[in-house]
């Protein structure tokens, strides 16, 4: 089962590592989809483990500081663009129909 992961680069690493970030995102099969409707700020849908994330996205953002966090989708509020908010619904319902058929 997939789980979901924020990604937040520090600010000055944006302008340097945006492409190389975003290859490294699409590029993997186990990232089924992402987000990054915030400079600086990822949401990634992956079967991976933070760690293991960690380590993938190292290599783009060196040396800059960096964090991957587990999220709750279910709980989020904010100020962002429908689209934004349009693909975090979608994560939402996909993850609810997941657990579905799982039980």
């Amino acid at each position: 089962m997939s789980d979901t992961y924020a990604i937040v680069v520090h600010p000055y690493a944006i302008e340097t590592v945006n492409a190389s970030f975003t290859e490294t995102i699409e590029s993997d099969p186990r990232i089924s989809d992402w987000w990054n409707h915030i400079p600086g700020f990822y949401i990634v849908v992956t079967e991976r483990r933070a760690s293991d994330l960690t380590a993938l996205m190292k290599p783009s953002v060196d040396p800059w500081p960096f964090m991957v966090v587990k999220v709750d989708l279910d709980d989020a509020q904010g100020w962002l663009p429908d689209a934004a908010w349009s693909w975090l619904q979608q994560q939402r319902e996909e993850r609810r129909e997941t657990s579905a058929v799982a039980a």
